[in-house]
């Protein structure tokens, strides 16, 4: 969206960015939290003002992924020797892929 990075934004296209309506967009305008100026008919966002609300102590952080441990080999060596004295075997999980690709 923000290509070329003196592009101002519409409502319609910061909404988008956002994954959010454009009538909260046009919302956070009319209560101040957003400064925009009006083009003809319609508002538009400055890039900087988009930038500075993103970077805000108030702006969603993406998540972060969690961290896949892996199970040590003695670890693994130690239960599967355990395991085949007491008659049981072990079978260490091997966590999904995080893309959702589950072909092995």
């Amino acid at each position: 969206m923000l290509d070329r990075p003196n592009r101002c934004l519409t409502p319609r296209e910061l909404a988008a960015r956002w994954r959010t309506r454009p009538a909260t967009i046009r919302e956070m305008v009319r209560r101040g939290q957003l400064a925009a100026f009006k083009l003809g008919n319609g508002l538009r966002i400055a890039p900087e003002e988009v930038m500075r609300l993103e970077r805000g102590p108030l702006a969603v952080r993406p998540a972060r992924q969690q961290r896949r441990e892996q199970i040590p080999p003695e670890v693994v060596r130690l239960l599967e020797t355990c395991g085949r004295a007491a008659g049981m075997s072990f079978i260490p999980f091997i966590p999904a892929p995080a893309n959702g690709d589950r072909r092995g």
